[in-house]
């Protein structure tokens, strides 16, 4: 079977070939633990995590973000407007259903991530993964290098108000001064834009649990 071997001590994923002793096989009905031997030290305790009986898509779970339509958006939304959506893919590479939707009536978001690319511990380049400026090649150098992730929303504030009159009909989405978002254009992306308030939200995120494996 294919797995994912994690040292519980260290919480580091570990490669290579191992070899292990099964002293007893799980049995469902079978609750007590002492039934089962494990070894005197933490340290050689291992975790091991099953991806597929074979030929897996992808060798671990992976959490999407993104824009999508629901089958019927609901009726306080802006037309053109989507719902952020979080979806899990599996290791067979397919993603839901169930599909978890977070915020309704969002226009635009948008990702940068921080990094320190010279090892001095500060923040020298934002990148909004994309082709032209793409993560880290390797986990181990994602794990090392990103600082922070910054998430930028513009979402409906409110319902409509045909007595209000949005003043713009541009809005940038991101943060023009480290180079990550862009400019979205209300005024062609949604419809009636004027009659309703908009806000951005910005989310700051700083991982703390990135550490390189070996």
């Amino acid at each position: 079977d294919r797995v994912v071997v994690m040292d519980a001590g260290s919480r580091k994923i570990t490669g290579g070939s191992l070899y292990f002793t099964i002293s007893n096989d799980a049995n469902p009905a079978n609750t007590d633990p002492t039934h089962y031997a494990l070894p005197a030290l933490p340290q050689s305790v291992y975790l091991i995590y099953g991806v597929a009986t074979s030929n897996p898509g992808a060798p671990f779970n992976r959490v999407d973000y993104y824009l999508k339509d629901p089958g019927i958006p609901p009726s306080e939304c802006a037309t053109g407007t989507h719902t952020l959506y979080r979806g899990v893919m599996n290791s067979s590479g397919n993603f839901g259903p169930p599909y978890y939707p977070l915020l309704h009536c969002v226009a635009d978001f948008q990702v940068g991530f921080g990094l320190d690319t010279n090892g001095d511990g500060k923040i020298n380049s934002w990148v909004d993964g994309s082709a032209a400026h793409p993560l880290p090649s390797t986990a181990d150098k994602i794990r090392s290098q990103l600082k922070q992730v910054r998430v930028y929303i513009l979402v409906q504030n409110g319902t409509k108000d045909k007595d209000y009159n949005y003043p713009h009909n541009l809005i940038y989405v991101g943060d023009n001064s480290i180079g990550i978002g862009r400019n979205f254009a209300l005024s062609t992306q949604i419809t009636d834009h004027k009659h309703y308030r908009w806000k951005l939200i910005k989310l700051v995120v700083e991982p703390k649990n990135l550490g390189v494996s070996k």
